[in-house]
């Protein structure tokens, strides 16, 4: 395992990524993808890469493959939380791309999340709070090649910054992800899901629909 920080890498794991997420969803593509792109496909790729430069500068952005092979298998982006330099690293620009429609469905599916995050994630204010999601590890993106899942690189990605005393949050969008990360990885399912309703497209296509669940591991630290 690798840290990557050179753009070629970026868009090599953006593939991976690409490649597993669609994988996941085999015949109906990847849904949360295509919701938060519009279903533009010239955007998953670029939404990854910006989400993997934002990690790298906020975290760490880990790479898997197999000895003598210099080929990206498996990609984990890891940071903490959420600022001006992250955003500027990718997300600002492909933003500016987004057609109005999806720029509106942006600023409400920002506040939905914002409010379901925080239901999943905080305890009661006092004046000791700390707010759980910026104070631990977030896996934001999580992904391996179809060709090499299975082969437990996922997991060796997690058990990087698998540390107590820290704590880790993510989200999945798919029931077999959410049965991984709980049974292989000792996660716990926090609240309820997110049902989240994508853009309309054209006025004759259904909208992408999908759940987004909210997992953590070691946030009691928080809690006490």
């Amino acid at each position: 395992m690798s840290q990557i920080q050179v753009q070629d890498e970026f868009r090599e794991a953006a593939a991976v990524l690409s490649s597993a997420f669609n994988h996941a969803g085999k015949t109906n593509g990847d849904r949360f993808c295509e919701s938060l792109t519009g279903g533009n496909k010239v955007f998953g790729p670029l939404l990854h890469q910006a989400h993997l430069r934002a990690g790298a500068i906020g975290g760490e952005v880990w790479a898997a493959g197999f000895e003598g092979s210099s080929e990206i298998c498996a990609v984990a982006q890891i940071k903490f939380g959420d600022n001006e330099e992250q955003r500027a690293a990718g997300w600002n620009l492909l933003q500016a791309k987004f057609p109005p429609n999806l720029k509106a469905w942006w600023s409400k599916f920002g506040s939905d999340y914002s409010t379901w995050s925080k239901s999943c994630r905080d305890k009661e204010q006092d004046e000791n709070f700390k707010d759980m999601k910026l104070q631990s590890w977030q896996l934001q993106l999580l992904g391996t090649s179809p060709d090499h899942q299975g082969k437990g690189l996922a997991s060796q990605l997690i058990q990087v910054k698998d540390e107590p005393s820290v704590g880790m949050c993510l989200e999945a969008t798919n029931l077999p992800n959410v049965e991984f990360y709980k049974g292989k990885c000792g996660f716990s399912v926090r609240g309820k899901p997110l049902k989240i309703i994508g853009p309309e497209i054209t006025p004759d296509a259904p909208r992408a629909e999908t759940e987004m669940f909210c997992l953590s591991k070691n946030l009691e630290i928080w809690e006490k």
